[in-house]
């Protein structure tokens, strides 16, 4: 008898998994590709949404396989589609039937990445200025003057949002707009650097690894302590790095597309940036370069390198 009923809850077991899996899914997540950083954040998704039925494609960064994998993705009738990365969010922003059951997330400068496109609801990889200047106060007191290389075109917006921050803990940002990285050594070459502090954004002129090793490095030759924005700046020689949570950032759009689920569909476009950002402090080099970091910040810090 023992052996029927194990053997009927087996049947009933199988029959039930086979059933789910021939349902409609929930969710529908669509990625850019299969960096580790959003795999992270998919996987953040999935935790979060774990009662849901949830489908995953990658797109390998082809937007037209994109548009591919959405034809299929739009057949099955999700509640909700969410694009990992700009490429995915770019195919997805080119559906608007789907409407307000769209979500984006990974995307730095979202507005003007999906500006042609159509901007949809999301979440950002920007980092809110007032906690990248709260912290940078916090962290060097006795410091003022926070200058940022930029290029002018694509990042004028982020660096006036950055200068209104400033504002409110008494720091002044020096702005220093590039048309070329061949133009920052002729900055960095005058006698007396008009900044304290570098603070390091993501820009297209700065986006060579040998670029950035040359701007930690002249600062720190100043003893100028240098500000980055992910982990590479943690374990590279800058004393403050901010350091994204991507698991974190899956867990936060999961929350949003949970409430999509229950009914609370997003009536207008809503850009959040993310939750989950982490601070690193490195001791040993503050120490080598002779800066003082207050001891609130180390305490505060997720990471202190010593």
């Amino acid at each position: 008898m023992a052996h029927w009923y194990m053997l009927l809850m087996c049947s009933v077991l199988v029959f039930c998994t086979a059933v789910r899996s021939a349902l409609p899914a929930d969710v529908a997540i669509i990625s850019s590709s299969d960096i580790l950083p959003y795999t992270t954040c998919r996987e953040g998704i999935q935790e979060y949404l774990a009662e849901y039925t949830i489908t995953a494609t990658t797109i390998n960064e082809d937007i037209s396989k994109g548009r591919e994998a959405l034809e299929d993705i739009k057949r099955e009738k999700p509640k909700v589609v969410i694009a990992i990365g700009p490429q995915a969010a770019f195919a997805l922003a080119q559906e608007p039937a789907l409407g307000n059951s769209r979500l984006f997330c990974m995307i730095l400068n979202p507005q003007r990445v999906l500006a042609k496109a159509g901007l949809f609801s999301g979440v950002s990889l920007n980092i809110p200025p007032d906690m990248q200047m709260r912290t940078i106060k916090q962290a060097f007191a006795n410091r003022k003057r926070v200058g940022i290389f930029y290029s002018k075109d694509p990042n004028q917006e982020i660096v006036d949002a950055l200068t209104r921050a400033a504002t409110a803990y008494d720091l002044v940002v020096v702005p220093l707009p590039i048309g070329s990285a061949q133009e920052i050594p002729g900055l960095l070459s005058s006698r007396e650097t008009p900044f304290d502090v570098l603070l390091i954004i993501p820009d297209e002129k700065l986006g060579s690894t040998k670029i950035v090793e040359y701007l930690i490095k002249e600062s720190l030759r100043r003893n100028l302590p240098v500000v980055g924005y992910n982990s590479w700046f943690a374990k590279n020689g800058a004393v403050l790095s901010f350091i994204i949570d991507y698991r974190g950032i899956g867990r936060q759009t999961g929350a949003i597309a949970r409430r999509m689920l229950n009914g609370s569909l997003l009536d207008t476009v809503t850009v959040v940036p993310p939750e989950h950002v982490k601070i690193s402090i490195d001791v040993k080099t503050a120490e080598k370069i002779g800066v003082a970091v207050s001891p609130d910040i180390l305490k505060q810090a997720d990471e202190v390198q010593r």
